[in-house]
């Protein structure tokens, strides 16, 4: 009774649950490797491929490598992936691959694939690579050979020169047990650098060696002349110009070395100029004239690679024209300002056809007047922007150049102001003066001078002191530098009446130089006397 009462409480509990069957995971994928080498050379490289089959819904995809994943692993649209390596010895092995999807809420991985395997050797030793001649440097037309040797218990099935780095040339001369062989006619258009390798098959594959050593063809033409100028270019010269031979290789190569031949013989007087050649300064003498020629050169491989000679150039050296005479008109040793002096400059001779030139400080004058038979003359008014040393030349044009003589002896112009006004005194002060009474007149300047000439004046015209019954004396300058002349009248008449004026004349360098006269002063007499 009570069993019966429980069992339909038991019901529930007493279902078994159904049993689940095991699924098979997917089937595995493809692995690929591309290139599909049986070995491989450190660096290249290789692509592995995992390929799920067609129908298949793939999630992602897992490489291993020794059993390990690899997680460089790249998903591509086509329903593949692609593991991208660089063979080398630290990643050779086995590959397989696997894929999964996404099912039920839990990753099911399908089988993995076929494993590949990954092996990599390392490359044959390195081949020599030498030249014969041996030189560092190659003429256009000049012989050589290349010969790349594999090490002596490598075998080789064949060689490769590759030329600037990397492409194969195809020149290649077999020579069993001997190497190989390029042979070579040096020319600008094969100049560079050279190296070789050697290969072998090898597991189906052709097995490359590491390259030579490189090895260069440098090839240079043989110089040309160089260009040897002359400046200033003239056909003669004169002693002591200056004239500058340029030595100039062609291009714009710097690093020649130059040589100059005077008459066949080197000169050693060479200056070196970037980009300009080489210089030989010269001071047009009778010893050094003649002719030159110049060379350029510079040791390569120990072979001195020298240009032919340049064309020569000529030094004709000739003495000039005797100097000129310079004089000047009027001739003093001193000018004031205003002044009119006249230059001239006379060659020697009758020649008529020579040309002039004024020279003051050293620098041309233009101010030529040329005056036939007379010389040339230059007008000047004496002013302090012109005063100075003068000289003067005179020159032609002959063998296209100018042949200028000498320079004449100098002439100097020195200008200088005029002396300044003095004051005129008089005692007494007011100029009016009783007859019989002595008069003063005294002129003063404040200048210091070594020589003085004092002048006074009545109504214009100079007192000659004897014909006045005076006198005139001059006082020493006192510490205030003021020189001093005195007219003494002794007694006053009315001759002595009227308008006076003083001026002093002063030695500069030889010659009297007047001052400006004073302002003028009225002496008057008294009627009364008083």
């Amino acid at each position: 009774m009570a069993l019966t009462l429980l069992l339909p409480l038991l019901a529930p509990l007493l279902i078994l649950p159904t049993p689940v069957t095991p699924a098979d995971p997917p089937p595995a994928p493809t692995l690929s490797q591309d290139p599909g080498y049986a070995v491989y050379l450190p660096g290249e490289r290789v692509t592995l491929t995992c390929s799920a089959p067609g129908s298949e819904q793939v999630s992602g995809y897992r490489f291993f490598y020794q059993g390990q994943q690899d997680p460089s692993a790249v998903l591509h649209p086509n329903n593949s992936a692609r593991l991208e390596l660089a063979a080398e010895k630290g990643n050779a092995g086995n590959y397989t691959c696997a894929y999964w999807r996404q099912e039920s809420n839990r990753e099911i991985s399908s089988r993995n694939s076929s494993s590949v395997s990954i092996p990599v050797t390392d490359p044959p030793p390195a081949p020599t690579l030498s030249r014969d001649p041996e030189y560092t440097v190659y003429l256009p037309g000049e012989r050589v050979t290349l010969t790349c040797s594999a090490p002596g218990d490598e075998l080789a099935s064949g060689y490769r020169f590759f030329y600037q780095g990397g492409q194969q040339d195809p020149s290649v001369v077999q020579h069993p047990n001997e190497g190989a062989r390029l042979e070579l006619t040096a020319e600008k258009g094969n100049a560079g650098t050279y190296t070789c390798a050697y290969w072998r098959w090898e597991s189906n594959r052709e097995i490359s060696s590491r390259n030579s050593s490189s090895v260069s063809i440098p090839v240079t033409d043989p110089p040309p002349a160089p260009t040897l100028s002359q400046d200033p270019w003239y056909t003669v010269y004169l002693p002591g110009e200056r004239v500058t031979l340029t030595c100039k290789a062609p291009g714009s190569e710097l690093d020649w070395r130059y040589r100059f031949f005077s008459q066949g013989h080197q000169d050693p007087s060479i200056v070196q100029h970037p980009n300009e050649g080489a210089r030989l300064e010269l001071t047009a003498e009778k010893g050094n004239a003649g002719t030159y020629t110049c060379a350029y050169w510079r040791r390569e491989s120990d072979r001195k690679i020298s240009s032919r000679n340049s064309s020569s150039v000529s030094i004709t050296v000739t003495d000039p024209p005797p100097a000129p005479t310079l004089s000047q008109d009027p001739w003093y040793t001193v000018y004031l300002p205003g002044e009119r002096v006249t230059l001239t400059c006379k060659a020697p001779g009758s020649e008529l056809d020579w040309r002039y030139r004024f020279f003051s400080q050293g620098h041309q004058d233009p101010s030529i007047v040329q005056h036939p038979n007379e010389g040339a003359r230059l007008e000047l008014t004496a002013e302090k922007g012109n005063a100075g040393t003068y000289t003067c030349a005179y020159w032609r044009r002959e063998s296209d150049r100018k042949i200028s003589s000498r320079n004449s002896s100098s002439v100097s112009i020195t200008v200088t102001d005029p002396p300044p006004q003095p004051v005129l005194r008089l005692d007494p002060p007011s100029g009016a003066v009783s007859e019989g009474l002595p008069l003063l007149i005294t002129c003063a300047v404040s200048r210091d001078a070594r020589e003085w000439r004092f002048h006074f004046y009545k109504d214009g015209v100079e007192i000659v002191p004897r014909d006045m019954g005076s006198e005139i004396s001059t006082m020493e300058p006192s510490i205030s530098s003021v020189n001093v002349s005195v007219l003494s009248i002794p007694q006053a008449g009315p001759n002595k009446a009227g308008e006076f004026t003083c001026g002093y004349e002063e030695n500069v360098s030889g010659r009297w130089i007047p001052s400006p006269r004073s302002r003028a002063v009225n002496v008057t007499m008294n009627v009364t006397g008083t």
